[in-house]
């Protein structure tokens, strides 16, 4: 606003030659000057012309109109703002006028347009040619109509500036526009052919018919508008708002009238809340006596007694004990919280078919999940039997049963089975189907195989050992993994002194080396590698060094001492040798046996490793088994059917499980659907354009949330659907919002979690923020005005006071403060809203009512576009000064939080 300009009237220059009008058209003068250039004589003559006037317009183009205001086929137009239109060419307004420039120039200058508007029953349009009735001419006083015009920029440099061209109908008495009324407005000429105003009521001179340029019609709202609708409202004493009066017939006074007791709704008074006195202890004992349970007739006396089923005990399942003191006693035994629960129950009663959609579509797929873990628990419990009474005895025999699913298992290398038998002796044919029907027990194949002692599981083991590696023997004596197989010794490869020594070994044997072999050399080798578990016959080693008395010794000499070490160590001397000949029915001489362990030891490099890889089958037996035991935790059954099932834990027992849901649905809505003087008990006494400083009640809303709750999982029991009976589905009574996570957060904790012993409404029963005191106490603001319902966006927030201004600021003050700083400022906004009526709204604020005194509570209109008020005919010279003087400002209305607070405490009668 602060940049924005307004000026008179603007066209271009050339109309400044201008003195006369003839024909309806601007008639100007100019001298012509002509020069002779050889002689230097000259001549003036005047020349005149005459400029487009009204009479040559035929129409206007669509194009050049930018804007209009209320824009066509507008419903809900303010009665309290002019109609206008605006032109993207900012001289089109005035540049057809016939009249000379005004002097001064800031004198208004009529413009040859107008805009006239009125109802719909005093304009008629056919075609192009409107007809309008006196009334319309009245409020349009062309004489005046230099007013109605003005052009407009955006600061100095604006390059773009706009026309404007209003219509002061609504100015007269500044009765405004009629509220929900049809309205036509019509751009026409307002000079005649002659250049004559087209129509002048002072002369009794008016058109029969008018030519139209552009016409729309809208509709207008109620009557008023944003600033008179909130200079309205007024803050009003309490009038007993927020309490209730319950009536109980079961319990009699002195004078025999049934007692009275007071309570507070969902929105409750800022008064303190009464003591219930004798009325209170009575209903009571009354209740107390219908708490209990009503035995039932008398029987006979085989036959059991009943006990005929009482008042419900809310609190349960979530308390053990309704009899402990605390809010489950509390809200059993008070008849005031027991009906705020029964009402809770009650809405959700009503409320079931909504409120089951909502968690039928938040368990999603449960049903099949819970129907795949019951097909499980079936399926686990048949296999787990098969397992303990079918499973075989024996490493060999369970392999030949777990060969074929080895195949199907897969390992990240390929299946368990080409894995485990990568590079081994065994097929993987042996596990094949067709294999396990030749080797099966009692064909013709078994029976008469090895004199009918043939077993599959022999042959398993038969096969699983490798073949014996060629050469490594002497020629005509047996082989050497045959005798160590015989004698069940180490065979050949594995003996340590058969693989490659060791560096640090090799590097102790190279110290010798040159030196002359004698018994002092002999006894420090023997003595050394004893160092590097080398434990041998000293005799049998000390005979072979003895060769080589008198000789150079060489690391040759050496390795064949450390494998004829290594062979005594491992148990081949000549006796196991000699046994395993005889066992083998090869018998040896002694020669035989010399030379047999001399050929062991003369080989100087190492046996080549064996091209097989031997699996252990005692561990693959038991890698197969963990991986489909059907008593394992993590059984492929189950894994799979996890995978299947997102959001609910299979049980280890498999039993059905529960699922713990929250539901995003504030519960207030039950009430204002159903019972809306609960919601606030005696909205109906508000006074209209009122407003009353309120506070929530979270004793009612904890009773209330429990009988909700409580029916709630009830009727999802009674429908089968698998909800977790201790679990608090709905915590969110108003559902407030949280401007820090930019999420509504529930009213209460999770009912599960209360603490036994603390009363209703307790602040550990509460969703509260760490420090809150008042927990969810908090200010309300209840209006009953049309305001909201007109401008829903109005802006609501409470502003802490910090400065002297902002202390005495008047309540219901009107300012235009948007450009005011407000980085200072403390706002709150509205944690929830909502409506009991159409015209009745509420707001509430994480404001303790104890502090309401030290804020204000205003109201912003919200942004709209730019608008002139009809409310005022202010005496102007040109339209630039009319607009500027009836141009619609923001407003915003202040209230003074110590005056609400005051009245919200003020109990008057109505």
């Amino acid at each position: 606003m602060a940049d924005l300009l307004f000026y008179p009237w603007y066209r271009s220059n050339l109309y400044e030659t201008a003195t006369s009008v003839e024909s309806g058209r601007l008639k100007a003068t100019l001298t012509l000057s002509l020069t002779e250039t050889t002689s230097g004589r000259s001549n003036s003559q005047p020349l005149d012309y005459r400029l487009i006037g009204p009479r040559d317009i035929a129409g206007v183009q669509p194009g050049v109109i930018l804007h209009m205001a209320p824009a066509p086929l507008t419903r809900d137009a303010e009665t309290t703002k002019l109609v206008h239109v605006d032109f993207r060419e900012a001289d089109l307004p005035w540049r057809y006028t016939p009249e000379v420039n005004p002097t001064p120039p800031n004198t208004g200058l009529r413009p040859w347009l107008a805009l006239l508007v009125g109802t719909a029953e005093e304009i008629q349009i056919n075609k192009d040619t409107l007809t309008a009735q006196d009334a319309v001419y009245a409020e349009h006083r062309l004489a005046e109509s230099g007013q109605w015009a003005h052009v407009q920029k955006q600061g100095e440099d604006d390059p773009n500036p706009i026309a404007r061209l209003i219509s002061p109908r609504g100015l007269k008495d500044g009765a405004g526009l009629k509220p929900q009324t049809e309205y036509v407005a019509a751009l026409v000429p307002a000079f005649n052919d002659d250049g004559i105003a087209m129509w002048d009521m002072d002369a009794n001179r008016r058109p029969t018919a008018l030519k139209v340029f552009y016409s729309w019609r809208f509709w207008t709202a109620e009557k008023g508008d944003f600033e008179t609708l909130a200079a309205a409202i007024v803050p009003r004493p309490n009038l007993g708002l927020g309490r209730a009066s319950l009536f109980n017939p079961r319990v009699l006074d002195a004078e025999d009238k049934p007692v009275v007791l007071e309570t507070r709704g969902a929105i409750s008074s800022l008064i303190a809340e009464p003591e219930g006195g004798e009325a209170l202890s009575a209903s009571r004992t009354d209740l107390d006596f219908l708490n209990n349970a009503i035995p039932d007739e008398p029987r006979p006396p085989d036959v059991p007694a009943r006990e005929i089923i009482g008042l419900p005990g809310y609190g349960l399942p979530w308390l053990p004990d309704l009899e402990e003191e605390g809010w489950g006693k509390q809200l059993n035994e008070d008849p005031r919280y027991r009906g705020d629960a029964g009402l809770g129950l009650w809405t959700a009663i009503e409320a079931q078919e909504a409120l089951l959609n909502a968690a039928v579509v938040q368990l999603g797929s449960a049903g099949a999940a819970l129907q795949r873990i019951g097909n499980l628990a079936m399926g686990l419990n048949a296999a787990r039997r098969l397992w303990d009474r079918r499973l075989p005895i024996g490493d060999a025999r369970q392999l030949r049963l777990f060969g074929s699913t080895m195949r199907r298992m897969r390992t990240q290398s390929g299946t368990v089975l080409d894995t485990a038998l990568n590079g081994s002796v065994l097929s993987s044919a042996y596990f094949s189907s067709a294999a396990q029907r030749v080797f099966r027990h009692g064909t013709a194949r078994s029976r008469h195989t090895s004199g009918g002692h043939f077993r599959a599981d022999d042959l398993l083991t038969a096969a699983h050992k490798p073949p014996l590696q060629p050469l490594q023997t002497p020629a005509g004596l047996p082989h050497v993994d045959s005798v160590a197989n015989e004698q069940g010794l180490p065979v050949y490869g594995d003996l340590p002194g058969m693989r490659p020594l060791p560096p640090d070994l090799i590097d102790f044997l190279r110290q010798f080396e040159g030196r002359i072999m004698d018994n002092e050399v002999q006894s420090e080798v023997v003595e050394g590698w004893q160092n590097f578990d080398l434990d041998c016959n000293n005799d049998e080693v000390m005979t072979f060094l003895g060769q080589f008395s008198g000789q150079p010794a060489t690391l040759e000499i050496f390795i064949a001492a450390v494998r004829r070490c290594s062979i005594f160590q491992a148990g081949l001397n000549r006796d196991s040798i000699q046994r395993a000949g005889e066992s083998l029915q090869i018998p040896l001489t002694g020669m035989e046996v010399d030379d047999f362990i001399g050929f062991m030891v003369d080989i100087v490099l190492p046996q080549p490793p064996s091209p097989y890889t031997q699996p252990h089958l005692d561990q693959l037996v038991k890698i197969v088994q963990n991986a489909i035991n059907p008593y394992n935790p993590n059984a492929p059954a189950i894994r799979r059917i996890a995978n299947t099932i997102k959001g609910i834990d299979i049980p280890p027992d498999f039993s059905p499980p529960e699922v713990a849901i929250s539901v995003d649905y504030a519960t207030w809505m039950l009430l204002k659907e159903y019972d809306k003087e609960w919601l606030l008990p005696g909205v109906g006494q508000l006074q209209k354009d009122s407003i009353v400083a309120m506070e929530t009640n979270p004793v009612f809303i904890s009773a209330f949330m429990v009988g909700v709750n409580t029916q709630y999982i009830n009727e999802m029991h009674w429908r089968n659907l698998p909800i977790d009976r201790y679990s608090t589905p709905l915590m969110m009574f108003w559902g407030a919002f949280n401007y820090e996570t930019q999420q509504r957060e529930p009213d209460i904790q999770p009912i599960q979690e209360w603490e036994t012993i603390k009363p209703l409404g307790d602040l550990s029963h509460q969703w509260i923020k760490p420090g809150d005191v008042s927990g969810k106490r908090d200010v309300v603001m209840v209006f009953h005005t049309d305001l909201f319902r007109r401008y829903p966006s109005t802006v609501v927030y409470l502003t802490k006071r910090e400065t002297d201004a902002d202390l005495q600021a008047p309540p219901g003050l009107k300012i235009d403060d948007s450009n005011r700083d407000r980085s200072q400022r403390r706002d709150f906004g509205p944690i929830f809203q909502g409506s009991i009526e159409p015209d009745i709204v509420f707001f509430g604020f994480d404001v303790n009512p104890d502090e309401l005194a030290q804020y204000n509570l205003v109201l912003d209109e919200p942004p709209s576009e730019l608008r002139f008020r009809n409310s005022t005919n202010p005496v102007v010279n040109n339209g630039a000064e009319f607009g500027a003087l009836t141009i619609d400002h923001h407003t915003r209305v202040v209230f003074d939080g110590a005056e609400l607070a005051r009245k919200g405490l003020t109990v008057e009668s109505h």
